[in-house]
């Protein structure tokens, strides 16, 4: 199918609690049919029809959030973010987005400590405005002005790329995160080089390489909102890039979340709570003699 034509129902159905929204997708060959329901808000499910409702088969389709709707808000320490009207969640926790960057990730990860070796790279797993990148190189150049720090961001939408030029958190290095644009997704700069890669973070994850990175800064929408971002297979990817010694660190300590954090592999604790009821996660590797 080259092209779909959607049709959109007006009516909504609800099952388990989630809203689910019915379309209907009419391909070129007129004899099929396909129906895709939305599940949540990043994944839908096709099912395909032959003519007469024999059922074919089913796939799952990623889709870009709709961020039309976003409205700029401020958090606790004076920096900006934004909350996402559609499933009702800021992308930084409301105690202070550039505190969040730097106690939950950054501390955690021991960036301080790594810059020490002359060299840290750190994958930024949902990266949005790039805010927990930014914290990793200005922790790590203030501790070694000489150590060359890399960052890959793996993010889905565009749209939220373009708010990078909305704001303007305390953070000096984010001047660099002011050069990347949905349309210029590399800077290189002195030792600093960040590269977003576009798409969904399921499918661009398995093209970085193997036990690669230092850390892993892990900041997907809540389990509750978006629970493909938690499952075993995107964690089996964190597995598969994170270095022997590396660490995970993440606002969540959902049970969903740890558990498929252990069944890819990972050891897990505390983190740091921080503008929440519960702890952060901390994680690394099983790591034998």
């Amino acid at each position: 199918m080259k092209e779909l034509t959607l049709k959109r129902l007006e009516r909504k159905i609800h099952l388990s609690k989630h809203s689910m929204e019915i379309y209907i997708v009419l391909s070129e060959d007129v004899t099929s049919l396909s129906c895709l329901f939305q599940i949540n808000t990043t994944k839908c499910r096709i099912l395909t029809y032959r003519k007469g409702l024999n059922f074919i088969s089913q796939s799952y389709l990623y889709l870009p959030l709709d961020l039309t709707s976003m409205q700029k808000c401020t958090t606790a320490d004076g920096s900006e973010t934004f909350l996402n009207e559609e499933i009702q969640e800021t992308y930084h926790s409301h105690t202070g987005a550039v505190e969040e960057a730097l106690k939950k990730y950054a501390i955690p990860c021991k960036i301080k400590e790594l810059a020490q070796t002359g060299k840290v790279t750190i994958l930024d797993a949902c990266a949005g405005m790039g805010y927990n990148a930014a914290m990793g190189i200005q922790v790590a150049l203030e501790e070694n002005p000489d150590c060359k720090v890399e960052v890959v961001g793996l993010e889905i939408d565009p749209e939220i790329i373009k708010k990078i030029q909305e704001v303007n958190p305390a953070i000096p290095a984010f001047k660099y995160f002011k050069k990347i644009t949905p349309t210029n997704l590399e800077v290189k700069e002195g030792n600093v080089h960040i590269k977003y890669i576009l798409g969904d973070a399921h499918e661009t994850s398995k093209l970085l390489p193997e036990e690669y990175f230092d850390a892993i800064f892990f900041d997907p929408f809540s389990p509750k909102s978006a629970p493909d971002m938690w499952n075993k297979e995107f964690f089996d990817q964190m597995y598969r890039v994170i270095k022997r010694n590396g660490i995970l660190a993440t606002f969540s300590c959902a049970r969903m979340a740890r558990d498929n954090m252990a069944a890819a592999g990972f050891m897990y604790d505390d983190g740091p709570i921080l503008g929440r009821r519960g702890p952060g996660t901390i994680a690394t590797k099983w790591v034998f003699p």
